[in-house]
């Protein structure tokens, strides 16, 4: 018996997933599913180049999207700019000798 109710709750549940709004949704044509890191789609590709760095240890994700944040897009003048000064900001780091010693980095 209580098998049996358990099997039809079970059922009915899964009746209500199928027809609820929730399943059905469907992206509509306009919409991207994919998230651009940049309006300019050779800077989102070059952007994820250092991000797959990120895995091996050659680059910090965080500093990598805060500088894509300030990009223009299709204007390589800021690209050169933006990230001479995230190298500029990441040497500086890792020559302050407050934390050059620092285990954790």
């Amino acid at each position: 018996m209580k098998n049996t109710v358990i099997s039809i709750i079970r059922s009915l549940l899964l009746t209500l997933l199928v027809v609820s709004p929730l399943a059905t949704a469907q992206l509509k044509d306009d919409e991207n599913p994919i998230i651009l890191l940049s309006e300019d789609q050779s800077f989102h590709f070059e952007l994820l180049v250092p991000l797959s760095e990120a895995t091996a240890g050659g680059a910090d994700i965080n500093p990598i999207l805060a500088a894509a944040k300030n990009l223009t897009a299709g204007d390589f003048d800021s690209w050169t700019e933006v990230f001479w000064e995230l190298a500029n900001q990441t040497k500086a780091q890792a020559e302050d000798p407050e934390i050059a010693y620092d285990a954790f980095n």
